[in-house]
């Protein structure tokens, strides 16, 4: 946890003005939901297996058993998506799409990832996200997440002086 909230928020962080969604607003939220928490847990992982190569087996270890867990508690409160829980299951839905995203570029470079299956399985991501976006889109709007949903200038990330470019962490 500590590791999310001093480092791996940023690799999500496009602007500025998200930061304050990934590293407040979402471990709060995992405070009360074992699903979004075992999913923030899985990221983090990930995020200290690439950053702590030494130990890197066991960080990925740690972040597909967190994953496992995010997955099947996930599984079991989708089907009851409503106005009392988007929050979270929206914030769960995009860490575990980051983390499968991550995942096809941990692996071995014997078993290079196919790009057209990466593309694929981001679009089937990108749908599940869409579905609550697309019921919640107003109040997510309304929410700490409406910084996602804000038009940003092109060129501009928000890292202070930037000009534009993403940050060694975001590439990460």
């Amino acid at each position: 946890m500590l590791n999310w909230s001093t480092k791996t928020f940023r690799t999500l962080q496009q602007h500025s003005d998200e930061s304050h969604l990934w590293q407040i607003v979402v471990p709060e939220l995992a405070l009360s939901h074992d699903y979004l928490m075992d999913a923030l847990l899985a990221v983090s992982a990930r995020h200290l297996s690439i950053n702590d190569p030494k130990n890197a087996s066991l960080w990925d270890c740690a972040a597909l058993d967190y994953e496992n867990k995010a997955l099947e508690g996930f599984q079991l409160i989708l089907p009851s998506l409503d106005s009392t829980n988007y929050e979270p299951i929206f914030a769960c839905s995009v860490l575990i799409m980051v983390f499968s995203m991550t995942q096809s570029h941990s692996e071995p470079k014997s078993h290079p990832s196919d790009p057209v299956i990466d593309v694929l399985e981001l679009r089937q991501f990108l749908i599940g996200i869409a579905i609550v976006q697309n019921d919640y889109h107003d109040l997510l709007r309304l929410s700490s997440f409406g910084a996602l949903f804000t038009p940003h200038t092109p060129g501009k990330t928000g890292y202070g002086d930037s000009p534009g470019i993403p940050t060694m962490d975001m590439c990460r």
